[in-house]
């Protein structure tokens, strides 16, 4: 099964959190199942985890952001087209 998680799932499966959406992203990149994602989608990603009020809450630094970033995009299948 191909899945798609948004930006808000993925901000909050930051590693070093214990969170529900942690534990299913696990599950998912764990199994037989294809995450998706697109460039748009890392890019968000890459801009939400910099927020101030979501910073206060994951607590990683400029390089651990960019490493989970960078790291999603080697782990997960890119979509080949953009998605309308």
């Amino acid at each position: 099964m191909r899945i798609v998680l948004d930006t808000n799932i993925l901000a909050r499966a930051t590693p070093g959190r214990y969170s529900p959406a942690n534990q299913l992203l696990n599950l998912i990149l764990g199994s037989t199942h294809t995450l998706i994602v697109s460039e748009y989608l890392l890019a968000e990603l890459r801009r939400v985890l910099l927020y101030e009020r979501v910073r206060a809450i994951h607590g990683l630094e400029d390089e651990a952001i960019a490493e989970y970033v960078e790291a999603s995009r080697c782990q997960l299948h890119h979509a080949n087209h953009h998605f309308r």
